[in-house]
């Protein structure tokens, strides 16, 4: 009984040192700073180009307007979540972190490369949408030359609907 005290003090003390040394230092510093790499603050990191240029956005009030009048109407995909009440004569694609450029090409069928294409999610903030992010790059990745993002700053609900902008409702 004695020995397994004995090894459980030493392996405790052996635990309070490697704590306090300068590996353990280290090791926390590198989790810390890899943490900080994923925080949209840091100045390392690359916000999308939507978000940084306009000329990559349009606007709800321009997009609204065009439906209304129904003239030089881009494609509009829908990459959200959100199936309900989307902006009328959009292609819901679905959420697109589930989904592949092969999704995209699908719903674009032969839809010229360089026809105007607006892609939204609403389902959050502009500034942290994942799903419009992947969407605009892959889209622009694979040679789609006019991409933009709706600009939805807050989110579909304050952006789009609660304006009163043309929207259609369905069944799920």
């Amino acid at each position: 009984m004695k020995t397994s005290i004995k090894q459980l003090s030493f392996i405790g003390t052996l635990a309070v040192a490697m704590l306090l040394s300068p590996i353990s230092n280290f090791a926390n510093s590198y989790i810390t700073s890899s943490l900080s790499l994923e925080n949209a603050e840091n100045p390392s990191y690359q916000k999308p180009i939507y978000l940084t240029n306009s000329k990559y956005r349009m606007e709800t009030l321009e997009l609204n307007n065009r439906i209304l009048v129904k003239k030089n109407l881009p494609i509009v995909l829908n990459v959200s979540t959100l199936e309900h009440t989307p902006i009328n004569g959009s292609i819901h694609i679905g959420d697109m972190a589930e989904h592949s450029y092969a999704d995209l090409k699908l719903a674009l069928g032969s839809t010229p490369k360089n026809k105007e294409i607006v892609v939204y999610c609403g389902c959050c903030s502009l500034d942290v949408c994942e799903r419009v992010e992947k969407a605009f790059d892959l889209l622009r990745a694979n040679g789609y030359t006019n991409v933009k993002v709706l600009n939805l700053p807050e989110g579909f609900y304050p952006d789009w609907k609660g304006k009163g902008y043309a929207t259609e409702s369905f069944v799920l």
